[in-house]
């Protein structure tokens, strides 16, 4: 029987599931991916059926709950069918991994907190704003119940060269179109390659209770673009900033912070957080110092 360690990915085909289920191909892991359509090279786990129907292997070492609607305003406006998967699928399914010994991570979001404050601690009063947030909060409680196999990562935003925002900024700026950027919206960026570093060390040294990845401070969205224009070579003048309000923002709730405190992931694992510039720079291609990987 092969000693190698069992990883189940599940929403193995999103951007973090995928980049997850590489990173662990190349730790030497066995990575069984799942995905809730049947796709080549996946197992069927749809979180919104019976879970008799769960095609979950026996003898998964750590297991990555990634499957879930992640639009704010899916949640919003379909809050039951939303929290069938954000909610009962993958507390069910937690539950049965960690009967059969698993140990299990589940990526969260800052968003369980109202955005009141900077760098909010992870033991922090959760006060969330959307109904996304509400269902993340319901999780996290009721899998921390479940004892020390259990181990919740919140994230700010991640981004990647592959994100639709980002991809459309370049696009444009590099056409010579104007874009106009919130100047009122923050957000604390990390990486695809550092969040996907942070969960590799989470499977491979399975800390139990909250950890919190976020850059050193938020940014505004305007002082993204023009960090791309920087790096591009883009004149800043094709950048004109505006308000969220009034100027196509129609979500549940406008922050004033997104970042979290992140010195218990630096205290464990001796990854400092990130400047919120390195996230934009990886997303044009400029070379990123990848923190140090497991072993």
């Amino acid at each position: 029987m092969s000693t190698r360690p069992i990883f189940l990915v599940t929403g193995a085909t999103g951007m973090l599931g995928t980049a997850v289920a590489d990173r662990l191909d190349r730790a030497g892991g066995l990575v069984v991916r799942t995905a809730r359509r049947t796709q080549a090279g996946t197992v069927h786990v749809d979180l919104t059926q019976d879970p008799s129907s769960w095609q979950v292997p026996d003898h998964v070492s750590v297991a990555f709950l990634l499957a879930a609607v992640t639009s704010l305003e899916s949640c919003r406006r379909s809050p039951t069918a939303s929290r069938a998967v954000n909610v009962t699928g993958t507390i069910a399914l937690a539950k049965r991994l960690i009967e059969r010994g698993a140990f299990v991570i589940f990526p969260s979001t800052n968003l369980v907190f109202d955005g009141s404050t900077a760098r909010r601690l992870a033991d922090d009063s959760t006060g969330p704003c959307t109904e996304y947030g509400r269902q993340k909060v319901e999780v996290e409680a009721r899998l921390l119940e479940l004892g020390d196999r259990v181990c919740v990562v919140r994230f700010t935003k991640v981004l990647s060269p592959k994100t639709v925002l980002i991809r459309r900024w370049v696009d444009d700026l590099g056409a010579g179109r104007t874009v106009r950027p919130f100047d009122d919206f923050p957000l604390a960026p990390v990486s695809l390659s550092f969040a996907t570093t942070v969960l590799e060390r989470v499977a491979f040294e399975k800390p139990s209770g909250v950890l919190q990845v976020s850059a050193t401070h938020d940014v505004s969205y305007a002082q993204v673009v023009l960090r791309l224009c920087g790096q591009l070579g883009v004149p800043v003048a094709r950048v004109s900033a505006v308000p969220a309000r009034g100027n196509g923002f129609d979500g549940e709730h406008l922050p004033a912070f997104t970042s979290l405190d992140a010195s218990r992931l630096e205290m464990i694992f001796d990854l400092a957080p990130p400047s919120p510039y390195e996230a934009v720079d990886a997303c044009v291609g400029l070379t990123e110092s990848e923190p140090p990987r497991h072993g």
